[in-house]
Order: structure tokens, then C-alpha cells, then sequence
């Protein structure tokens, strides 16, 4: 972070978070680009691929599948898909199903994670899997340099489209983020 002109945000988006079960160990496709960020990529029990970034993360049983900018009623429909049985065949159908709708942002984390950084923002069923978002108390930093925008989750640098940024993000005083701001 060389620039010093950054700014404190929060994260907005709602998201989905899908839980995973026990399952067999799954291998990940042939020549795929394997994400360092995957909750579980030595033994996953399922492989999501993030059509953002992109890449494929695997994940564990008590793991979580998060699907970014899901609106209420289509995550509720997923769930739905999801609940009916809450395998991991239906997490699998669930997340087909987001993808067809066009939400491909799709990536994994850990229990701790869901623990300390998300809060309930809808239906939550009694697995944890439901509508969510990120807490206040998760402030990062966001700056733009050379005229790329970056924001740093668990104080490391990830690119984010402008658009994104003013879509997913906000000041910390939840006022909407102004790209003005970086200079």
C-alpha cells in the first residue's frame, strides 16, 4: 500500500452462505488455476469455482460456500434447493442454480470466519447457512493507485472494479463511497 491515501470501508453486500457436510474428497478439474484462498484445497469435500477472480477453491466439511450479491429472494430460493436434504449434492444444485441466474462470484471460508465477520441479514437455517453480511467491526482499507482500486481483506491487497467498490462497499459511517475521494 504505497499510496497513503486511503480510506476506511466496510463491506455492504448481502451474501449467501451455504455450509458443507461430510462427503467424499473431491478432486478439482484437470488444468484448473487452484486459488490459495480455499477454506480447504488439500482434502475438499467440494470445489467451487469463483467466475470473478478467475479461479477454484475447495472446501471441508464445516466449511462455508459464500456467493457475493445475492438478492433476498433469489438466495432464498437457493436455499430452499439447498435445504432439501443439506448435502452436499444439494449445496452442489444450489449453487448450479445461482450460476445459471448469473451469480458467479462464488468462493470459500472457514467457520472462524463466518463466526467473527458475519452477522444474520435474513433467513438462517439451523446449520448457519443462510443471508448474511459482513459486520461493521470488519474495516478495511480501500485506495486507488495508478487508477486501480484496491481493498484489503485480512490486510491483503485484492484489485476491485470501481463499480464494485461503490456497489459492495461504504465510508464507515455508511454513507455511500464517493471514487473522488482517492484524489
Amino acid at each position: 500500500m504505497s499510496n497513503t491515501n486511503t480510506i476506511p470501508v466496510i463491506s455492504s453486500a448481502q451474501k449467501l452462505i451455504l455450509k458443507v457436510q461430510e462427503g467424499p474428497i473431491l478432486p478439482f478439474p484437470d488444468g484448473s488455476t487452484i486459488s490459495k484462498y480455499g477454506a480447504n484445497n488439500e482434502a475438499p469435500q467440494i470445489v467451487v469455482f469463483n467466475g470473478t477472480d478467475p479461479s477454484w477453491q475447495g472446501a471441508a466439511a464445516g466449511d462455508y460456500v459464500i456467493i457475493n450479491e445475492v438478492p433476498t429472494d433469489v438466495a432464498k430460493d437457493a436455499l430452499i434447493i439447498y435445504a432439501d436434504g443439506q448435502t452436499n449434492e444439494t449445496l452442489q444444485e444450489a449453487l448450479d442454480f445461482l450460476v445459471e441466474k448469473g451469480y458467479v462470484d462464488q468462493y470459500t471460508t472457514d467457520q472462524d470466519f463466518v463466526d467473527s465477520k458475519l452477522s444474520a441479514a435474513g433467513p438462517i437455517l439451523r446449520n448457519g447457512s443462510g443471508i448474511v453480511k459482513r459486520d461493521d467491526r470488519d474495516v478495511v482499507d480501500a485506495w486507488c493507485e495508478d487508477g486501480v482500486y484496491y481493498v484489503a481483506p485480512n490486510g491483503e491487497a485484492r484489485r476491485i472494479e470501481p463499480d464494485i467498490l461503490q456497489r459492495t462497499y461504504r465510508n464507515v459511517d455508511g454513507s455511500e463511497i464517493d471514487l473522488e475521494m482517492f484524489g
